[in-house]
Formats: structure tokens, sequence, C-alpha cells
């Protein structure tokens, strides 16, 4: 088959699927516009009978509904329309017959009116028209597109005829060229438009030749820009990792109760971005030649037979000396890569982890050194680098047990101040307790007393009134009454709906702040619930809500000792029990049972 032949074929089968692949597209996207257009109409339709036939139906006019239907039923796409009511007996059903083809689009809706359900409408359309539409479409599509194809192959093989005699003699020339002979010489000699094109050819593959050079010198230049910059990709990634890493040990650290557990999440962090099989932290003790081991990495425990859990946690002092001590004195970081052969770690025993590379780094604090950090084991050599990032991690690490310190002082603190004023309150209470009397109350009677003292309570903050509370009462008629502390029992009562008022004020989603307070017998024991809808608590929150100057309100609002008070009046005054179960955003609900028989 010659060239010309080929030409011809390839641009007529290429230009005849290009119309086929047009007609097919166009009559798609014609169908998916008259089906779009099918379903606007159905919902229109459906939202009309919808609204026009509620009141008809409603008044059961039978004549109005017809009429209705029969006017939707003038819509040619409509194949079937029925409404069907069993209890008012209602039962019409209009059908039009279409031709075979095409595709039943159903719909099927319940009318609503007044809270009655009132008819079931079906209506069915048909998408036979469409196909049909469809149909005659497609076919004066494939006409035009064969006429247009054949016009097409008259003009094509009419300008081939003129145009590949020429060409022909050129592309042998040129196809050496391609094949990769460059210096192939191009005769310039012919005339017309393929005497441009020789020339033309002829300035290509001298351009290519030159290119050719240029490139060459370009990919050297490009293979060393290319390394440079995944050297420094590698870098800045690393960057990121130790900024990341840091993040994350302070996060985390924020959640630690020890000074020993922030050094374990130090470890476990600071493996990943130095590299360190062995590694473990050390405050100094009362004598800098010895550490007190705070923590060391896993292999350091299974390879290291003194440093193990049991030791950890009775507290391992380890003696130094040599370097290491000097890193302490002189607050300087040490780094050695040949460990073996260097005398200044002759100190270390035989048994000594089997390390060659270690970088020791003391834990500055000001002036002061806290303690030591060893990174050891690591094969190859530890760089300048690998320096840079292990200070970046111990200074966060200096920065998260200073700030434990604070917190353990400070905790520590408040226990003294809590012993000293608790016991205080715990000897009023006694005091009292010898001068008030035991008498026979009605829980429910004091409880009532102790809403109505909560009424007068006021938050200016949130402009939130005790009276916009619902209150829900649910009291067992039978009710023993209870030998107590009346007035002892109005105050754990007062508190308890006191909170609950607060955090109910501060929730502003709560359209309707309620308590629902309940009083019932169970056995020999008097049980009083008192629950609310407001925003509840975490678990953590539970926890610790009866100890005392645990306050979840902001600074200066609450001392945080009603809860803890009410428990001691609960537990130590009445011998009852009290509890609280809390879920954040479904509420809190307080128990509390007082035995029958107390005397």
């Amino acid at each position: 088959m010659g060239l010309k032949t080929r030409i011809i074929a390839v641009v007529i089968v290429a230009f005849s699927v290009m119309n086929l692949l047009l007609c097919s597209y166009i009559t798609h996207q014609v169908k998916a516009l008259e089906l779009e257009s099918l379903r606007a109409q159905i919902d229109k339709s459906t939202y009309l009978m919808k609204n026009i036939n509620t009141l008809p139906l409603y008044n059961v006019d039978m004549e109005a509904l017809k009429m209705n239907m029969e006017t939707f039923f003038d819509d040619k796409n409509m194949k079937r329309f029925a409404i069907h009511d069993s209890e008012l007996n209602i039962n019409i059903n209009l059908i039009r017959e279409f031709p075979l083809g095409g595709t039943d689009i159903k719909k099927t809706f319940v009318i609503d009116y007044n809270g009655l359900t009132l008819g079931r409408f079906t209506v069915v359309y048909s998408t036979s028209l469409i196909e049909k539409k469809l149909a005659n479409f497609r076919t004066k599509m494939f006409g035009v597109s064969f006429f247009v194809t054949l016009v097409m192959a008259v003009v094509l093989i009419f300008l081939i005829t003129l145009i590949t005699k020429p060409v022909a003699r050129l592309a042998r020339i040129t196809s050496e060229i391609t094949s990769g002979n460059i210096d192939k010489e191009i005769d310039q000699t012919s005339v017309g438009e393929v005497g441009i094109l020789s020339r033309n050819f002829a300035r290509m593959r001298d351009d290519i030749k030159e290119k050719t050079e240029d490139l060459a010198r370009t990919n050297t230049i490009l293979e060393g820009e290319v390394q440079q910059k995944t050297l420094q990709e590698k870098k800045n990634l690393h960057q990121r990792m130790v900024i990341s890493s840091v993040n994350t040990f302070f996060q985390r650290s924020m959640t630690a109760q020890s000074v020993k557990e922030i050094a374990e999440i130090f470890i476990s962090i600071a493996q990943g971005v130095v590299p360190a099989p062995y590694c473990f932290v050390g405050v100094v003790c009362d004598s800098k030649e010895y550490l007190n081991i705070l923590a060391f990495s896993d292999l350091v425990g299974k390879q290291y037979h003194k440093f193990n859990d049991v030791s950890i946690k009775q507290g391992f002092r380890q003696q130094i000396s040599g370097k290491l001590l000097k890193t302490i004195t002189d607050k300087t970081p040490l780094i050695f890569n040949n460990v073996s052969l260097n005398p200044e770690f002759d100190f270390l025993p035989r048994e000594h982890l089997p390390i060659d590379t270690i970088m020791a780094l003391p834990m500055l604090h000001g002036q002061d050194v806290l303690g030591l950090v060893v990174f050891a084991g690591m094969e190859g050599e530890y760089t300048v680098e690998d320096h840079e990032v292990a200070m970046m991690m111990v200074m966060a690490l200096v920065e998260a047990l200073s700030l434990q310190t604070l917190q353990d002082e400070k905790q520590r603190f408040e226990e003294m101040v809590i012993q000293s004023q608790i016991a205080s309150n715990m000897l009023s209470f006694s005091a009292r307790r010898n001068k008030m009397e035991f008498a026979v109350e009605d829980i429910a009677h004091l409880l009532d007393q102790a809403l109505e003292l909560a009424s007068n309570e006021y938050t200016l903050e949130h402009d939130f009134h005790f009276g916009a509370i619902q209150i829900m009462k649910d009291y067992d008629p039978n009710l023993p009454k209870v030998k107590c502390r009346g007035g002892e029992l109005k105050q754990v009562f007062f508190n308890i709906l006191s909170n609950g008022a607060y955090a109910m004020a501060g929730n502003t989603d709560n359209p309707c702040p309620t308590f629902f307070i309940r009083i019932y017998g169970k056995e020999d024991q008097v049980c009083l619930e008192i629950r609310d809808n407001g925003p509840g608590m975490s678990e953590n929150l539970r926890r610790h809500i009866f100890e005392p100057f645990f306050s979840t309100k902001p600074d200066k609002e609450g001392a945080g000792l009603g809860l803890f008070i009410a428990n001691f009046i609960i537990t130590e005054n009445h011998n009852g029990t009290i509890n609280v179960e809390s879920t954040l955003g479904e509420g809190t609900c307080f128990r509390i049972f007082l035995p029958t028989n107390l005397v």
C-alpha cells in the first residue's frame, strides 16, 4: 500500500471515528438534557400535585380530584397517574399507552394534612417519546457525518496527490538523519516548498547538533545541582522532623505525672531523631560524681543487668568519672567516636555496654547543671548535625523537667495548705457536731427549702437566674423520715444545686435548663437524685470532683470546697454515701444515700 493510500485511509478512518464519537457524544448530551428536563418537570409536577390535591382530597371532593388529575395527565410523557385511599375508598387510575421502548420513571408520595395521611399518589412517566426523538436525531447526525466524510475524502485525495511526490523524495533523504546520521548532507537545490523544507531541515540538523552538545553540558551541571538539592531537602526534612519531635515531646510531657515519666517520653522520642541504640537520662545527686538515673532505653535494660525496672523504681545511682564527670563540671558537651582506643574511658567496667561512639550533653538550666543525657552506640560517627539536634532535644527536656519540678513544688505546697486548712475545718465540723443534735426530718421538706434558697441565686456574667430553671420532682409519698442534722443536709443540697445551676448558666446550647429531682426508698436507706441536663463533664474531672480546692470555675469565682464539704457531711456526719455520674453533653447526676436507722 503506497504512502498516498495509507494517508488517505488513515485520515478518512480517523475522521470517521471522530465523527462517530462526536455524534455519539452529542446524542448522549441531548439525551441527558432531555432526561434532566423530564426529571425537573416530574419534580415540579409532583410538587404541584401535592399542593393542588391536598384540599380536594381532605374534603373528599371527587370532582375536583378527577379534574386536577386529568389536567396533569395532559402531559404527553405521563404514562400513568393514580390515587389510592383505602379508608375513603378512593381509587382513581389514568393510563396512557406508549410505543415499545423507553424507561419508566415512577414516583410515589403520600399527602399529609394537619397530621392526617390523606392518600397515596403514584405517577409513572415514560421516556419512550424522548427515545424516539433521539433516534430520529441520531439518524440525521449520521447522515450529515457520512456526507462530510465523503467530501473530505475527495478533497484529501486531490491534495495528497499534489504533495506526496516531492515530499517522498525529501523523506528518503531525511530518514537517514532521523536514524541518527546527523552528518548526512541534504540537497538544498530544490525549488518551491520542497526546497524550503530541504533548507529548513538542514538548519534543523545543524541546530540539533548544537543543542545536543549544549544538552550534554547542561546535564552535567544539573546532576550536580540535583545532588545538592537532594542533600538540602534531606536536611530540611530532618529539621522538620526535629521540630515536630520537640513539639510532640512538649505536648506529651504536659500530661506526665513525674520527672521520670518525662524522661521516659524524652528517650522514646529522641531516639527517633538522634541515632543511638543506647540512651539514658540522669540528674545530679548531692554529689556530682553520682547520677540518679531517671530513665534508659530498652536496649540498655536488656544488655546491662544493673539497669532494670526495679532499680529505676527504687532509685538507681550511677557513679561517673573521667570525661563524663568533666562534662558536668565544665558544662561542655562530649563527643567521642572511638571509645575503645581512648584512655579517658578506662574507668568503664569490663561489663559495660558494647559502645564505641558516645555523645554526652549536660542539661543546663541557666548556670546550673541539672544532669546528663548520654547517647551511645551509633554505627559510624556522631556529626555536628547530630550534636545540634541532640542539643535541641535536651533543651526541650530541661524546660519540661523544670516545669514539672515547679508543678511538684506547687502541689506539695498546696497539699501542705490543704492539710492545715481542711484539718481546721474538720475540727470545726467536729465541734459543731458535738453541739448540733440529730432530729427526725422530712428529706423532701429539706430539699424544698434548699431549692427556695437557691432560687435567690443570680449569675450576672451569663444574665441567668435560678428561677429560669425548670424543676421536675418525683417524690415517693411513703418515704420514711430520717434522723439527721437538717441544716447540714440543706447545705449539701444547696451546694449541688448551685453548681448545677452555674454549669447550665454557661451552656448557651440548652434552651430549657432543667433539674430532675427524685427521692425514693431503697431497703433501709433513702436515696436522693439531683440530675441536670447541663454540659456534663469529662471522666478526668469527675474523678476529682470531691477533692478540696478543685473547681472548674474561673479564678477567684470558687474556692473548690463546696462538694468536698458535702462529701464530708454525708459520709462522716451521716454515715451515708454520695456519688456522681456525668457524661460530656449529657448532664450530671448526684446520688445521695442516707440510712433511715442512724442513731
